[in-house]
């Protein structure tokens, strides 16, 4: 205690001068306040009932205005932080403060008990460095008293330090932290923190370095003081932990800003100097340290900064495990992490966590300050966490925790948009197209979420009036026209084009996009994404030789792209140049193991060097595939940011109608079944995408998901196995083409691709009644099947049924209208029923058709975003 009187016969000074004792003890500086006030004119306890109201008018003011240090500045407080010399400060707090520096000097002259005085001049030294008087903190640190008291704890704790037993450190940590009063042990912890500031600050304007020894002394006496009184306190007053009125401006488990500091610290600078086993070792022992009440924040910020040197400056090679627990806590099962990952992940969830609960959700006024405060604190832990979960593509873990920071997250603009973005990467597209709505209506100027809701509405959810709209509100919230909301913009109405029944249509929208990419590279001529986009649409409108020009722009910016070469190698196809098309797409498959490539290169060397060749390819597609599927569960998720080319879905390249087996595309299904959320779906779509859906859903119950595995990678391997049966009946290898059948029919009997095949395979037979039944089942299934009705139509003709065979062709006609070969259909079934005038404009079709019709449609390409 502070000063307690030897006569023990006055009684009542005796006993007020022991609650003043406690009052200090559990820092209820209100009531210290009130009852100081009563003893000011006693004649023994008045110097100490004004120290106390000295010491409670300054430790409020603390309370109000948490020290705040820099992250710029090691040792010093924030710019920001709140002070005499700036105007935040009122004049009556100033006068109060000046009269407890005027009181801490007057105790220091004139108090007789030799622990009065060192206490004033501790929070003299406290009260100089919040108001960021360092040089006079720092002269204070050299007052003997100060100096004598710093040398003795010094000198117990190097003897603690070398003390290997047990026992001994027990006995000599007793040693070092004895103290009159449990006030006094606080203020030793805080002095020794501030002096490991103020050496900061000295070492950092001096012009040699010093040695960190002295900085790491202090910071460890001043968090073996922190620890040794929280423990004591909760000992003494072991009811303390209660919970309190949140109006008072007292709270036992505050936020001790000195002791965060020290505790934290001191592990980092052994980690800083090179010691990192060391460093490691000290941040363990003080976690494991007896979990109370009164620490739970300093656990927090040491879970999150241990968290941050396990991550940031100890590697691996450097890292020891957690030694071997007690038998107690084998009995118990406690968990003990096995690797560096393990530790790193639970100290972040664990400070997260923590930090969260301690949030103040209270939104009143005078609760502003420490609701920022404790919220900030909690960001910065799930900032760490976000970090390293994204790392390591655990987004499922993330978003939990981010539904976990909602509820104290209330118009808290970059919570919801990391939610967001994480809802993105997990592929939980709807629910992060919602909350993207939120944050726009939150920051309704915000392009980024506009341009974000735009992709995604158009890539994943197919919503593409909803994306056309999300792009025109970019362009009305920008002065000048944004690149990537006018590239969005364009694939929308691309895939609009192909969702038309009438040519005109098509041709126009195809036209109208076309139009917006050229204003996108208007805007950055360099940009090879809408150069690409250019060639693209030219490609499909047929103006060859100016998709040629612009697609080698884009090859110029960017070689190595994956669509531009491949577009390339189409181009050249479309132009009879096989030679050097193979050369484009030989380029390109060594760069990209992709499907679409592999099997562009074996239609070019199909066509160049016939079967064994091929033959080749085809075993190399499989090997590729097979090596896909077992790298499936370590490959990397597509990034969600808008400067990456991501592919966009293959139900939007197909719009919908799978237009031949050439095209390789079906409905990615992820993205389909988002659809079942949709309340806007465009009505113009919506039969087709309901129709597709049950493809989608009897295919998934009838095949892959029975069998456990992914079906979206079944679904691949079926038309990879497809469009080998058909090449080999192509070549009269009827029994390969048996084979894959027999394959495709294990993956999913219930497929329409396998039903096809059958077709196919009756047909090469011809077997037509039987081939004419596979083929309208198959189209039962798929009615978009473009082959199914070609082959359709085909069989109908060997049985006689010209009319029915008619109107087969046109509905596929209507689907695709610039495939050379259903113009050639139409025009031998017309040419059978006797209208020689129109089977002869539909031959002029084809040959106009034919002479820029690439190896495989221009359609199948994927659209980049």
């Amino acid at each position: 205690m502070t000063g307690k009187s030897k006569n023990s016969g006055l009684n009542n000074p005796s006993n007020k001068e022991i609650e003043i004792e406690k009052l200090r003890d559990l820092n209820k500086w209100t009531r210290l306040l009130e009852h100081s006030k009563t003893l000011i004119s006693h004649s023994r306890l008045g110097l100490l009932a004004k120290f106390s109201i000295a010491e409670s008018i300054f430790e409020s003011y603390l309370f109000s205005n948490p020290m705040i240090f820099s992250s710029a500045q090691p040792g010093e407080l924030a710019k920001n932080s709140k002070t005499l010399y700036n105007h935040e400060t009122s004049l009556d707090e100033s006068k109060k403060l000046y009269d407890a520096e005027f009181m801490f000097k007057q105790v220091l002259e004139k108090a007789e008990d030799s622990n009065l005085p060192v206490e004033a001049c501790i929070l003299l030294i406290k009260l100089l460095y919040s108001q960021m008087r360092y040089d006079e903190a720092i002269k204070q640190l050299n007052n003997a008293r100060i100096k004598q008291k710093i040398a003795e704890h010094i000198q117990n704790l190097k003897y603690y330090m070398q003390s290997k037993q047990l026992i001994q450190q027990q006995q000599a940590l007793q040693v070092l932290t004895t103290c009159q009063s449990l006030r006094q042990m606080q203020l030793f912890a805080e002095l020794h923190s501030i002096r490991g500031l103020c050496l900061e600050i000295k070492s950092r304007n001096e012009e040699h370095r010093r040695d960190d020894q002295d900085i790491i002394d202090s910071y460890e006496l001043s968090s073996l003081f922190a620890i040794q009184h929280s423990l004591t306190l909760h000992q003494k007053y072991p009811n303390t932990n209660s919970p309190t009125n949140l109006n008072q401006e007292e709270n036992l488990d505050l936020i001790n800003p000195l002791y965060e500091n020290a505790i934290q610290k001191a592990p980092l600078y052994y980690i800083k100097r090179g010691e990192q086993q060391m460093g490691v070792r000290k941040f363990r022992e003080l976690l494991l340290k007896k979990n109370i009440q009164s620490i739970t924040s300093i656990r927090q910020i040491l879970f999150k900064k241990f968290a941050e040197c396990l991550l940031f400056y100890v590697p691996s090679a450097k890292y020891t495990q957690i030694s071997g627990g007690s038998e107690d806590d084998k009995r118990k099962r406690v968990y003990k992490p096995s690797n560096q990952d393990e530790e790193i992940l639970l100290c972040l969830s664990l400070s997260q966590y923590m930090a969260s609960k301690e949030v103040m959700l209270f939104r009143q006024k005078q609760f502003k300050q420490i609701r920022e405060l404790t919220f900030n604190n909690a960001m910065n832990s799930l900032d760490l966490l976000l970090v390293y979960l994204a790392y390591h593509r655990s987004y499922n873990v993330l978003i939990d925790k981010f539904e976990m920071a909602l509820k104290y997250s209330f118009e808290e603009f970059s919570i919801w948009y990391q939610y967001g973005l994480t809802l993105m990467c997990d592929q939980k597209y709807y629910k992060a197209y919602l909350v993207f709505k939120e944050c726009i209506r939150m920051r309704p100027d915000h392009v980024t979420c506009h341009l974000l809701l735009a992709q995604i509405a158009l890539e994943n959810l197919l919503l593409i009036d909803e994306s056309l709209e999300w792009c025109e509100k970019v362009h009305e919230i920008t002065d000048q026209k944004n690149k990537k909301a006018l590239i969005i913009n364009g694939c929308a109405l691309c895939l609009k084009a192909k969702l038309q029944n009438q040519y005109a249509m098509e041709i126009n929208y195809y036209e109208k996009a076309l139009e917006i990419f050229k204003k996108a590279n208007s805007i950055d001529p360099t940009d090879y994404l809408s150069l690409f986009h250019i060639a693209h649409c030219n490609a499909i409108l047929r103006q060859i030789p100016e998709a040629i020009e612009f697609v080698q722009k884009a090859l110029k910016y960017k070689p190595d792209d994956k669509d531009s070469l491949h577009l390339f190698a189409l181009l050249l196809t479309s132009t009879k140049n096989y030679e050097s098309a193979h050369t484009i797409i030989l380029k390109a498959s060594a760069l990209f193991e992709d499907f679409e490539l592999y099997y562009t290169k074996i239609r070019i060397e199909e066509m160049l060097f016939g079967f064994n060749k091929s033959v080749n390819s085809i075993l190399n597609l499989i090997v590729a595939y097979k090596q896909k599927l077992q790298n499936a569960s370590d490959r990397a998720l597509p990034s969600v940011s808008l400067s990456y080319p991501g592919v966009m879905s293959q139900a939007k390249n197909v719009a919908l109608s799978i237009q031949s087996v050439d095209s390789n595309h079906s409905l990615e299904t992820v993205a389909l079944l988002n659809l079942q959320h949709s309340y806007k779906l465009n009505e113009s779509i919506g039969k087709k995408v309901s129709m597709l859906l049950q493809i989608d859903r009897l295919e998934a119950k009838t095949g892959s998901i029975q069998q456990g595995q992914n079906f979206q990678q079944n679904i691949l391997l079926i038309r990879i196995l497809t469009l080998i049966g058909e090449f080999y009946l192509r070549h009269d290898k009827l029994i390969d083409a048996e084979m894959c059948c027999q394959e495709i029919a294990v993956l999913n009997s219930m497929s329409y691709l396998h039903i096809y095949l059958k077709g196919r395979i009756h047909e090469y037979k011809q077997e037509f009644s039987q081939a004419k039944k596979h083929y309208q089942n198959a189209l039962s299934i798929n009615p978009y099947h473009i082959p199914s009705l070609q082959q359709l139509s085909i069989v109908l003709c060997y049985l006689e049924d010209f009319h029915l065979a008619e109107k087969m062709i046109r509905d596929a006609i209507s689907l695709n209208n610039s495939l050379p070969d259903s113009w050639h259909i139409l025009a031998r079934v017309l040419d059978y029923i006797n209208d020689s005038q129109s089977a002869l404009k539909c031959y002029q079709t084809c040959l106009q058709l034919e002479a820029t019709n690439p190896i495989i449609p221009f359609t199948t390409l994927t659209r980049i975003l």
